[in-house]
């Protein structure tokens, strides 16, 4: 059951933050890079390559998942959430609470 602050004064705003997203061709460090690491991971590039919107899928949760220590322990709701990828604006993504 969740309590709601009584507040004072309320105000809302719109920050903006642009966030990169990387595939690598090689895999980092922490897998073990041991020749059948290094296989699995070209065949998931290679996979992920063919299948934009899987692509698409992992960047923008890669990209929300770098934001999320950002809002950890502050008094502050998200009331709507857009991400857009630079350059390409069409491909809009949106959360509205």
């Amino acid at each position: 059951m969740s309590t709601q602050t009584p507040s004072l004064v309320r105000r809302t705003f719109r920050i903006t933050v642009d966030v990169e997203t990387i595939v690598t061709t090689e895999p980092r460090e922490t897998l073990g890079n041991g020749p059948e690491d290094e296989r699995y991971h070209q065949a998931l590039v290679q996979h992920l390559l063919a299948h934009p919107p899987a692509l698409c899928q992992l960047l923008r949760s890669s990209a929300v998942e770098a934001l999320l220590p950002y809002f950890d322990g502050y008094a502050a709701t998200i009331k709507q959430f857009g991400m857009t990828e630079v350059g390409d604006e069409s491909a809009r993504c949106s959360l509205t609470k």
